[in-house]
């Protein structure tokens, strides 16, 4: 008959086989086995993520190099001041020759404004690359380009100081002309000295960090800050005399890349003649042997 006994009695090698699932079929011998699709696109992800990451590190790398440089830094900040008068000018010119106590003609001020910014920046432009390469060039003579510009900054302030205390179409016509001819006279040698003063494989960041720049600190800053004083203040002329004050900006920073650019300068005629010396040195001791 059946009994029932308990499993512990049953003989381990007598207990019956539990159902196992059946074993996968064997691979021959020219079988490739193929990873899942996910794994292909989480690895595909993961390189382009690393490569990311490498590039990301590398242009921090370049970007540190740049605010490290003084001469880079303090030349772009200069010409960041130079786009906030030049956008500033073009704003509220017509406005602040219109209004009192000038009250100009509006065909006068048009015709005016509009033959002063035609000519003054292209004839500035033609006239600093000029005066860049008579003294030497940038690329060589860094120091001597940065005093360039700074004569022309000076000139630039002296003539944008005036401008506030002159109530007479006319004369601030004029002095709006020679604002814009020797402003334009610095971009040549400035520019030349923000591509001088970096390695060659860093200019392509170096030109995208100073364009950056000049869009937030110049082209948007201007009008930005200059009507939210004359708003502040409810006349336009403060706005204007805002533009004229920020041209010490821009003297200030290149000054400081000019006396930067000399001191390096300096330095580097210092080392130059202790290697000339050494060299002399080794050619006399060489000579005696």
């Amino acid at each position: 008959g059946w009994f029932l006994v308990p499993r512990k009695y049953i003989d381990p090698q007598e207990e019956p086989a539990s159902p196992q699932s059946p074993p996968p079929p064997s691979l021959g011998a020219g079988a490739v086995s193929v990873a899942p699709p996910a794994v292909f696109g989480l690895a595909t992800v993961s390189r382009h993520t690393s490569r990311g990451m490498i590039h990301l590190r590398m242009l921090l790398g370049k970007v540190k190099k740049l605010v490290l440089s003084p001469i880079w830094v303090c030349t772009a900040m200069s010409l960041c001041a130079l786009y906030f008068v030049v956008t500033g000018v073009q704003l509220w010119i017509t406005s602040y020759l219109r209004a009192p106590p000038i009250s100009a003609d509006m065909n006068l001020i048009v015709i005016g404004f509009s033959a002063s910014s035609a000519t003054a920046p292209i004839l500035g432009v033609l006239f600093g690359g000029h005066v860049v390469d008579r003294v030497g060039g940038y690329q060589g003579c860094m120091h001597k380009a940065a005093k360039a510009a700074t004569v022309f900054g000076a000139c630039a302030v002296v003539c944008a100081m005036s401008s506030i205390f002159v109530y007479d179409f006319l004369g601030v016509l004029v002095l709006i002309w020679l604002l814009l001819f020797f402003g334009a006279g610095v971009v040549p040698a400035a520019t030349g000295i923000l591509l001088a003063c970096v390695e060659r494989e860093d200019r392509p960041v170096a030109s995208a960090i100073s364009m950056l720049l000049y869009n937030l600190l110049g082209y948007f800053a201007g009008p930005f800050l200059s009507g939210l004083v004359a708003s502040l203040a409810g006349h336009i002329k403060w706005a204007f005399r805002l533009i004229m004050l920020w041209s010490n900006l821009a003297l200030l920073f290149m000054i400081l890349s000019w006396r930067v650019a000399e001191s390096k300068n300096k330095k580097n005629a210092k080392d130059q003649a202790l290697k000339n010396v050494l060299a002399a040195q080794d050619v006399i001791l060489s000579s005696e042997m």
